[in-house]
C-alpha cells in the first residue's frame, strides 16, 4: 500500500517524508511526483497507491493540485485526496470541497497531522 506525494518543493517533500517515516506503524511505500503529469504516470503504474497528498501551487507549471483532482474525478478515480498547501483561500477550499477532497491542510501548521490522516485513509481503503 502506498501514498503519492505531489510536491515541487524538495525541502517540503523531505519534511513530509521524514515525518511519515518517523511515525510508529507507518510502513507504507511513498511515491513522489514534482508535477501533475508525473503524478498521473506514477498513479497509473502503481496499483498500490491508496492516498494522494498534493500541493495546490506547483511552481512554473500550468496545472495545479486542483487540476490533478479534477483529472482523477473526471476519470472516476475516487482515491482519497489530501490538499497540503500554503495557499489557503476560501475559493480553493470551496473548489476542493466540490471535488470531494478529503482533507485540506495548511502548510506548515498541519504537518504533524499528516501521518495520522494518511494512515487512517490507507487503512480505510485497503
Amino acid at each position: 500500500m502506498g501514498l503519492l506525494i505531489v510536491e515541487d518543493d524538495s525541502d517540503v517533500c523531505e519534511s513530509i517524508c521524514v515525518t511519515l517515516k518517523n511515525t510508529d506503524g507507518f510502513d507504507y511505500e511513498i511515491f513522489v511526483a514534482t508535477d501533475m503529469f508525473q503524478a498521473m504516470s506514477l498513479y497509473s503504474d502503481n496499483t498500490t497507491i491508496k492516498v494522494v497528498l498534493t500541493d495546490i501551487k506547483i511552481e512554473g507549471k500550468r496545472l495545479n493540485g486542483l487540476d490533478l483532482v479534477k483529472v482523477f474525478r473526471k476519470n472516476n478515480i475516487t482515491i482519497p485526496i489530501i490538499i497540503f498547501t500554503g495557499y489557503d483561500t476560501l475559493d480553493f477550499r470551496k473548489e476542493a470541497y466540490i471535488l470531494n477532497v478529503i482533507h485540506f491542510l495548511k502548510k506548515p501548521d498541519d504537518l504533524d497531522k499528516i501521518s495520522h490522516i494518511v494512515k487512517s485513509l490507507i487503512h480505510e481503503n485497503i
